[in-house]
């Protein structure tokens, strides 16, 4: 459910058309697979998280240390995905934000 939500709420915001930034020509695209590949892998990330914390470990000291890890990991999976996701910028937003000021 959630899942569709997503999708579909991405689908509402997706850009259509961009000037190219950073070397990324994903914005011309209505889904980008870079996008949907970043997405993914902070699913992962949060699934191994859920593993660990429903998982059994010989000690509490392991278990954290595993815990604290994936975390990491996590972390970095979404400062990608809001890192990507700045190319993404449409820049008829901008212009508009100038014209209010």
């Amino acid at each position: 459910m959630e899942a569709t939500v997503s999708a579909e709420a991405d689908a509402v915001h997706a850009p259509t058309t961009a000037v190219l930034r950073n070397g990324c020509n994903c914005m011309v695209m209505k889904h980008c697979a870079d996008c949907e590949r970043l997405k993914i892998e902070y699913q992962r990330t949060i699934s191994e998280i859920y593993a660990v914390v429903g998982g059994r470990f010989n000690t509490v000291r392991e278990k954290l240390r595993e815990l604290a890890r994936w975390q990491d990991v996590r972390d970095d999976a979404v400062e990608a995905l809001y890192k990507h996701k700045k190319t993404h910028a449409a820049p008829e937003s901008s212009s508009v934000l100038r014209n209010v000021a």
